[in-house]
């Protein structure tokens, strides 16, 4: 898996215009690549939502001048070149192959099993730092998960499916809820796995169904009301 030469054509990313098209194209396609989407995106929201003051001594990174209805003040847009997506593109996925050997995990039919799916929830969630804000803005993408090893929880799913296509594992798909994220696996999704934690959980439960992860939030509500009666 690497980016095409369709995909190659996008770049530089100069405008808000461009990162749409990109985004258009690959909607389009069957399966949209997940790590270049997240790339992308986090790249343009660490300069213009995190990183407010324009670098300067950052190797690689310029800004495109775009002027406004006040010539007076212009807005600054981060240009993405190439040669920095395919950087982080390349340690994406070379992190995501280089940890996992497929022939430990026979995929009967071409179904991913919940050993496989465990093992890549392993792998994102070890290489996460063990110290920060996991409810902290602006840590969802996979430019955050390269560039500081962090994530918040639905980031950390998101990656899990996002180093399952780099695998090759088309029936593994993020789940959402209001308050989580999950991912369903198998011929038809009828499969879920816990990759990630909620609330206070903790990482016993990535591998084990959802249903298994919200009778025991159901227990502990139970006991907990017990407790204060």
């Amino acid at each position: 898996m690497g980016l095409s030469t369709v995909q190659k054509a996008f770049f530089p990313l100069r405008s808000l215009e461009g990162v749409v098209q990109l985004f258009e194209a690959e909607l389009r396609r069957d399966e949209p690549d997940l790590p270049l989407l997240s790339l992308v995106l986090g790249y343009m929201e660490h300069f213009l939502a995190v990183n407010r003051v324009l670098p300067t001594n950052v190797p690689g990174v310029t800004f495109e001048t775009v002027l406004g209805p006040d010539p007076a003040c212009p807005t600054y847009f981060p240009v993405l070149d190439l040669s920095i997506l395919e950087a982080l593109y390349a340690r994406f996925t070379a992190q995501i192959r280089g940890a996992v050997d497929l022939s430990l995990y026979p995929r009967v039919g071409g179904v991913s099993s919940r050993e496989l799916v465990k093992r890549v929830s392993d792998i994102i969630w070890n290489s996460l730092s063990r110290s920060y804000f996991k409810d902290r803005a602006h840590i969802q993408s996979l430019f955050s998960f390269i560039t500081g090893t962090k994530l918040d929880s639905s980031g950390v799913a998101f990656a899990v499916v996002a180093a399952c296509q780099v695998l090759g594992l088309p029936d593994v798909h993020l789940a959402l809820s209001e308050d989580h994220a999950w991912v369903v696996f198998g011929a038809e999704g009828e499969q879920t796995a816990e990759v990630t934690w909620h609330g206070k959980g903790n990482e016993d439960r990535r591998g084990q169904t959802v249903d298994a992860g919200v009778a025991e939030r159901v227990r502990r509500s139970a006991t907990e009301q017990n407790c204060n009666n």
